[in-house]
Parts: structure tokens; C-alpha cells; sequence
């Protein structure tokens, strides 16, 4: 595919079909950063599980350090703490979007 890609956005996730979502990324050896769109998810997931599902993504894309999750109108960006190792979100206002650029 595209192993030398840094940015993927604006991927729309579907619930069910994680596991071929998953396959796929296997494909981006140097995805830094990934903006994903939960709007197909129902109910839409709480703080909670958004984080197991960064979690969860990261495994099959090791190099990712920005994962940004659209969840009804809301953007959470996810960066990866180097010090911690924990994922840590925050919703960011309209007008403001710095995901990606952080990386």
C-alpha cells in the first residue's frame, strides 16, 4: 500500500468491522498520526472505551503518537504520553485542531 505514510484522516470506522480496519493498518509500517470517525457507532463510546480503542489501534500501528476520534460533533485528540506510556484525550473546541499537526 503506502508504507512510508505519516497521516491518515478522516477514516470512517465502523464497529463491526474492526478486525479487517486492524488487517489494513498492519499496512502503514510509519503512520504517525490517524484521525478515525465514530459517527457510525451506536451508541457512541464514553471516555472509557474511546481509550481501549486507541489502545487497542495502537497495536497494530505501533509508530502511532496522535489518534483523533470524532465522536457525535465532538474531536478528542489521543497523544501518546513518551514519559507514561498512558494515551491521554482531550476534546478540542471548533476552530481548534492541532492532532496532527502535533506530530
Amino acid at each position: 500500500m503506502c508504507p512510508t505514510l505519516k497521516h491518515l484522516g478522516s477514516v470512517a470506522m465502523h464497529p463491526t468491522l474492526r478486525t479487517s480496519f486492524q488487517d489494513a493498518l498492519l499496512s502503514f509500517s510509519h503512520l504517525q498520526s490517524l484521525e478515525l470517525d465514530l459517527g457510525l457507532w451506536n451508541p457512541q463510546p464514553p471516555l472509557t472505551l474511546q481509550r481501549a480503542l486507541v489502545a487497542e489501534v495502537h497495536m497494530y500501528g505501533p509508530e502511532l503518537r496522535v489518534i483523533v476520534l470524532w465522536v457525535a460533533s465532538m474531536r478528542i485528540a489521543w497523544q501518546l504520553n513518551e514519559i507514561t506510556s498512558v494515551w491521554e484525550g482531550r476534546a478540542e473546541p471548533p476552530g481548534q485542531r492541532a492532532g496532527w499537526q502535533t506530530v
